[in-house]
């Protein structure tokens, strides 16, 4: 759905927090909005489950990093929730 333009590869602990609220959708990381480009595609509700962690759909491979604290809201955060989350680490 969409790309950012920032690497996280350098073996630091980084924050990144992505965001969709229709067809807004945002990726920060460490505070930073980072979104490169955007794809004209939609999350779809299936009967599938939702893969973290993963590129190519699953197939392509898994991210070489340990993920924590991973949650979903089912509403948009507001800005002050989001800088909330960055400052709370």
């Amino acid at each position: 759905l969409a790309r950012s333009h920032v690497a996280v590869n350098d073996g630091k602990r980084h924050h990144v927090l992505i965001t969709k609220n229709g067809a807004a959708l945002k990726i920060w990381v460490d505070g930073n909005d980072v979104t490169e480009s955007l794809a004209e595609r939609t999350l779809e509700e299936t009967a599938s489950g939702v893969t973290i962690g993963a590129y190519g759909h699953g197939e392509g491979g898994w991210v070489n990093a340990t993920l924590d604290e991973v949650a979903i809201y089912k509403s948009p955060l507001s800005e002050a929730r989001e800088k909330a989350h960055h400052e709370a680490g």
